[in-house]
Formats: C-alpha cells, sequence, structure tokens
C-alpha cells in the first residue's frame, strides 16, 4: 500500500510511446530536427524554458551514450515541445456522515471548481529517412510561474530525466 501511496505521490507523469521495430538500442548519434521540420518551427527565438530544457536533453542523450552529429549523418533527430496549458478541476464535498448526504434536510453537495496551470514537455525522436517518430516521451508537472530561475532549471532538468529514465525502451 506505502508503494502505491507513494507512486501516486510521484512529481511528474510521465508516459512514453515507441516503435517497436525502431533500432533505439543501436543508436549512437543525433541532430537536433532541421528548423524547417521542427515542431516549434516558425518562431522567432526560443523562451528561457525552451533554452534549458534544450540544454538538458542534450546532456541526458549524452548521458545515454548518444553523441551530436550534423543533421545529414544523424542516426536520429531530437525535438522538443513545451506547452502550458490551464485545466480544470471539480472537486465535490458532500456534507453528514461517510459522505451521506439528507437531502430533505436542506443540505447539498458543494462543487469548487479549481483551476491551474499545467506544463506539458515532449521530448521526439525521429527517424531522417522515413521523418517517422520512433519514440515519445512526455512528462506533465503542475506549473508554478513564480519559482526563482534556479529552481525552474531544477524541475527542468528533472523532467527531462524523468522521461529519459525510460529510453530505451526494456
Amino acid at each position: 500500500a506505502l508503494v502505491l501511496w507513494l507512486g501516486g505521490c510521484a512529481p511528474y507523469q510521465t508516459r512514453i510511446d515507441f516503435d517497436p521495430a525502431a533500432p533505439l538500442t543501436e543508436l549512437k548519434t543525433y541532430a537536433w530536427v532541421p528548423a524547417d521540420k521542427s515542431v516549434a518551427a516558425g518562431e522567432s527565438y526560443q523562451s528561457l524554458d525552451q533554452v534549458r530544457l534544450r540544454r538538458a536533453f542534450e546532456e541526458a542523450l549524452v548521458a545515454k551514450g548518444l553523441q551530436p552529429a550534423p543533421a545529414t549523418e544523424a542516426q536520429v533527430w531530437v525535438d522538443l515541445n513545451y506547452e502550458i496549458n490551464r485545466r480544470y478541476e471539480a472537486q465535490t464535498v458532500y456534507y453528514g456522515y461517510y459522505g451521506w448526504h439528507p437531502y430533505w434536510w436542506g443540505m447539498e453537495p458543494d462543487t469548487r471548481i479549481d483551476e491551474r496551470d499545467e506544463s506539458r514537455l515532449s521530448l521526439i525522436m525521429i527517424n531522417p529517412q522515413s521523418r517517422a517518430v520512433v519514440w515519445t516521451g512526455q512528462a506533465t508537472v503542475r506549473y508554478y510561474e513564480d519559482h526563482p530561475p534556479a529552481e525552474r532549471n531544477t524541475r527542468l532538468v528533472e523532467q527531462v530525466q524523468a522521461v529519459m529514465e525510460q529510453f530505451p525502451p526494456h
């Protein structure tokens, strides 16, 4: 029960998807997706968080044994997508014992709507020849805008590491 409880308290919700036929364990070189093919193509600049994430992704790839190479020679292209979305959650509180509330007493449940921001980081690996995604990992976490830069960097690095722990898939 303790393991399940602690697992439910994990700071990041991560998930991966991959092509089982892709030779992910054999990859040795990577390059960033050329700008004209990037998910973020058309952007004229990168936010500070995107720069932090890119550095963290590069470090994680090197730690996994992949080395940077020119885009024309790389075995895999990598890209990232980082977005912040507003999420709404409804929570209902019931009055009475054990959730029992007699409506005929005039008591009704109290429903509260909470809104929060959530960041979603997607790390993407693409086969340069087929232009097909061969691996993707995502981390979703509650977003707090008011963290100081050092803490923001630490949290973003942790998100990248949480996703990259699952690469290559077993």
